[in-house]
């Protein structure tokens, strides 16, 4: 992960991911961070991306927002009554990590009683000297192999026998319905056990030894934790009010015509442009698509693509990763997988997408595994 302190590398995200290791929904929890002076790896570039999309291309509501996240990184929407705000929870169950910033790898261990590391290392006599902090040292192998007995020991007396009982469902959005288990995973009034977590850090992967960070967790004690926990808040938007809410107001009650919203984004034909359907519809482009509201000089019913200008102010710039498997699959939905020869189609193409007619035609050639007709 990327060193922000403001987000991933915060004391209240190791706070929250603690949680998920006291509850014991999770046994072990490895987190890495980039070194200092990395070089941009993919969150970077996603970033970059959906921060690009956003800023040139067209956003009147959560499906075209979705839409340009979706080309670069995978969106899941969870429902915002069962996210909470676990800032006024954690600090009275687990002590701010220390040196933060120095350390590179973090390892949380829920201690099940049955964790054995072994008597520690001297740290003097091992590369950990270098660490800034004090506390004991174990080798990697060792937490490495009780990291493994601990796996095992769950998968044998929890996961198995409430895979029997069929009530076992796992964590996050790979569990298929995340949303309500997520809320049952950690709260005040449904806490399945309380587990001591154990934090271990080193300054980089190319240390082999780690320290622990003596009483990370400070109780154990159910009562304190559960007033603890009874204090996060729920993150429910807040209501917009002054300019901004004006502001919003006047967006919302324009209509945005059909052409400029993905086919998969269904817009309802009357009301806001930001009545959207939350399931998607189909994932194509629609050539010749009616206007709902036919502009002067065009028939009602007549197709706005092939009347509108393929060209002028209104269209926005190219973009290759985006355009480029956008013609494709429009040559799949109508011209036989084959960029066509005729202007008319390609105008039509170029109106699709919302962009200049010249930029299609400079940049067609560009795109990888796209037939021209002959």
């Amino acid at each position: 992960m990327d060193n922000c302190a403001g987000t991933n590398k915060s004391q209240f995200c190791f706070g929250g991911i603690a949680l998920l290791a006291m509850s014991g929904n999770l046994d072990t929890i490895l987190l890495m961070f980039q070194l200092q002076g990395h070089t941009k790896f993919d969150p970077d570039i996603a970033a970059q991306k959906t921060a690009g999309a956003f800023n040139s291309r067209d956003t009147f509501n959560h499906g075209m927002l979705n839409n340009h996240f979706s080309d670069h990184v995978t969106t899941i929407a969870y429902d915002h009554k069962l996210l909470k705000d676990w800032k006024a929870a954690t600090p009275d169950i687990f002590e701010p990590v220390d040196n933060i910033t120095s350390y590179h790898n973090f390892m949380l261990l829920a201690d099940d009683g049955k964790v054995d590391l072994g008597e520690p290392l001297k740290k003097t006599d091992t590369p950990a000297k270098d660490f800034p902090s004090s506390g004991k040292v174990y080798s990697s192998e060792v937490l490495e192999r009780e990291a493994q007995k601990l796996a095992q020991r769950s998968l044998l007396e929890k996961i198995l026998p409430a895979v029997h009982r069929k009530s076992f469902s796992g964590i996050g959005s790979g569990s298929g319905d995340y949303g309500p288990r997520t809320s049952a995973l950690v709260s005040a009034t449904n806490l399945p056990e309380i587990r001591k977590v154990r934090l271990f850090v080193r300054l980089s992967s190319a240390y082999e030894f780690y320290i622990e960070q003596e009483n990370y967790m400070k109780t154990t004690d159910r009562a304190t934790i559960e007033a603890a926990l009874s204090r996060a808040v729920s993150v429910e938007p807040v209501p917009y009010t002054g300019p901004r809410e004006s502001q919003i107001k006047e967006q919302m009650k324009l209509f945005v015509p059909k052409q400029y919203v993905p086919d998969r984004f269904a817009v309802s034909e009357k009301g806001n442009s930001g009545l959207v359907k939350v399931t998607p519809t189909i994932t194509k482009f629609i050539m010749g698509a009616p206007h709902p509201t036919a502009p002067a000089g065009v028939a009602p019913g007549s197709s706005t693509i092939a009347a509108a200008s393929s060209s002028g102010p209104n269209k926005r710039r190219w973009k290759g990763s985006i355009d480029g498997p956008r013609v494709k699959a429009l040559c799949n939905e109508n011209h036989n997988g084959k960029f066509p020869k005729q202007y008319k189609k390609r105008e039509a193409i170029a109106n699709a997408l919302g962009v200049d007619y010249n930029a299609l035609k400079n940049n067609f050639k560009k795109i990888d595994g796209l037939e021209r007709e002959n």
